[in-house]
């Protein structure tokens, strides 16, 4: 049986909240919503992964970055909207 660590399922729990707020404030097309979603999680547990090799991280829940996980995730979602997907 495989278990995840607390903190990856946080990861993806803030990244998903981040995406679905992102489409009920900015989302047009019902359609989209499965693209901000997925492009939320990956962004935001790719700045996880970007503030994981920075020795100093001002703000930190637990082992989550949250600082350069949350703007990873909002540029993300801005370059989805931008280009539209």
């Amino acid at each position: 049986m495989a278990m995840f660590s607390p903190a990856f399922v946080l990861c993806l729990l803030l990244g998903s909240l981040y995406g679905l707020a992102f489409f009920f404030l900015f989302g047009r097309k019902e359609g989209r919503i499965i693209a901000y979603w997925v492009v939320g999680m990956a962004a935001f547990l790719a700045g996880q992964l970007a503030g994981a090799y920075h020795p100093f991280s001002p703000l930190m829940l637990g082992e989550i970055h949250l600082l350069e996980a949350s703007i990873a995730s909002a540029l993300g979602l801005l370059v989805a909207y931008w280009r539209k997907v």
